[in-house]
């Protein structure tokens, strides 16, 4: 994570994120769109499409992520005709208001670095911001910080996100 946490350390009440003033927090958000919008052009269409939606950003809405907890985590081998392999990955979330499910689709993971470690009664906790950049080879990088463990790193080929009524 580079705009939202400066260290993998335990998360202070709500962030992991910066552990400073309400200033550093606009700040990394601005810089953060700001990086969005430079490399919104090289991210497939359909997460572009979602990437750049207000509401995916606005913490008020539905299908907006934040806070959201994790429901199931699939991860699919696929073979075609030639016997070649890909990875696919399906999470599911409960979303933060608790009346609609919000998927991701990963088609042809190449990386996929997550942590789970029990905290309490809790796993992960809330879904506290993510981020998604380009690697050199044109895959998009997912990173996500959850309240507790150290944050997750999807890259893929492509993602795709929906937002449905629960």
């Amino acid at each position: 994570m580079k705009y939202f946490s400066k260290s993998s350390g335990r998360p202070v009440k709500d962030y992991k994120v910066l552990k400073g003033s309400i200033d550093e927090a606009i700040l990394a958000g601005k810089n953060y769109n700001l990086h969005l919008q430079g490399i919104a052009p090289k991210l497939p269409p359909e997460t572009r499409e979602f990437v750049m939606s207000a509401a995916y950003q606005d913490f008020n809405s539905h299908d907006c992520p934040h806070d959201a907890w994790l429901q199931e985590l699939v991860v699919a081998v696929k073979t075609d005709a030639d016997k070649n392999e890909r990875v696919d990955l399906q999470m599911i979330l409960l979303g933060s208001f608790h009346d609609r499910i919000l998927t991701f689709e990963y088609t042809n993971v190449i990386e996929l670095n997550i942590d789970l470690k029990k905290t309490g009664r809790k796993h992960l906790g809330d879904w506290l911001h993510d981020e998604f950049d380009i690697n050199d080879e044109g895959f998009v990088s997912h990173e996500i910080l959850w309240q507790f463990g150290k944050s997750w790193r999807i890259v893929s080929k492509n993602i795709t996100f929906l937002a449905a009524d629960k």
